[in-house]
């Protein structure tokens, strides 16, 4: 696919940073004009990756969601090639293994998409109740 980035092994060198850190991400608590906490993931820097801040989108039912499709995928079950939902209509998620694509413009390892769900679950879920 013209246009597309594709990271390589080589351009993460920290095996022991979480994804979210070798992605350049960060899983905030925002507060806006209300004073209301939002959970956001930010990019500071725009590039191919900054496409990963689409996990703003994502609750948790929705993550978990995507994780099944990328289970069934690395089971060699039959998956959904496209990956849909009302959260995220102005982005495309495609499964394309062993890649899922973003917004036609970034590659992402299926199973580093799946580290990075779980990384936003875990987040979603602190301090909850």
């Amino acid at each position: 696919m013209k246009g597309i980035f594709i990271y390589e092994e080589r351009d993460f060198l920290y095996l022991d940073m979480t994804k979210k850190e070798q992605y350049g991400l960060s899983f905030l608590n925002w507060e806006n004009e209300d004073k209301t906490i939002v959970k956001i993931c930010r990019r500071e820097i725009v590039d191919e990756y900054s496409e990963l801040q689409v996990l703003n989108r994502f609750n948790i039912t929705l993550s978990k969601s995507l994780i099944d499709q990328i289970d069934r995928v690395l089971n060699n079950e039959y998956f959904e090639k496209i990956f849909s939902s009302d959260a995220i209509d102005d982005n495309s998620i495609e499964i394309h293994p062993p890649f899922i694509i973003i917004n036609d413009l970034l590659q992402i390892r299926i199973e580093d998409m799946k580290e990075l769900l779980n990384e936003w679950i875990v987040f979603l879920k602190a301090e909850e109740g």
